[in-house]
């Protein structure tokens, strides 16, 4: 979905390039996709690594330990998507997808709490509180980006 936006984009600076190079408007918008994409790119491979890195035999510890790295990639994937200017199109849906990412903070930051709280018997009950807030936060980004998608593939 967003790739496609992306790739479009990316499509229509080498056509423009031609014709002298992308405006600044675009060149800005260019900025902000890539900008983002990065930071989503880089959120989704650090939660996916929290839950392939877990052992079998993981502990309430360990645990808080993988639960700290994914907070600290989302905070940083939302310190990223803060500091990119968002077109004027797409600022209210820039402020959903920074809400959104919060909402991973939040819920990392609560499983981890928790876990350094529990016992081992808890842990499977906290992952499974986590996997269903997760499921919730990704929906509301996946919403967000589709919403900076059709801002920046109309706008104005």
């Amino acid at each position: 979905m967003f790739r496609g936006l992306a790739v479009a984009m990316l499509a229509l600076a080498l056509l423009i390039a031609g014709c002298g190079g992308p405006s600044d408007a675009e060149a800005e918008r260019n900025a902000y996709v890539a900008a983002i994409e990065q930071a989503r790119a880089t959120l989704s491979e650090s939660i996916a690594k929290v839950g392939d890195d877990a052992p079998p035999t993981a502990t309430p510890r360990s645990d808080a330990e993988a639960l700290a790295l994914a907070e600290r990639a989302a905070a940083e994937a939302r310190e990223a998507v803060v500091a990119a200017k968002p077109p004027a199109e797409a600022a209210a849906a820039h402020r959903r997808l920074v809400g959104g990412l919060r909402g991973y903070e939040r819920a990392l930051s609560r499983a981890r709490r928790l876990s350094i709280k529990s016992d081992a018997a808890a842990a499977g009950d906290i992952r499974a509180a986590l996997d269903e807030t997760i499921a919730k936060r990704s929906l509301e980004v996946d919403r967000a980006i589709a919403a900076i998608d059709r801002a920046l593939a109309n706008p104005g």
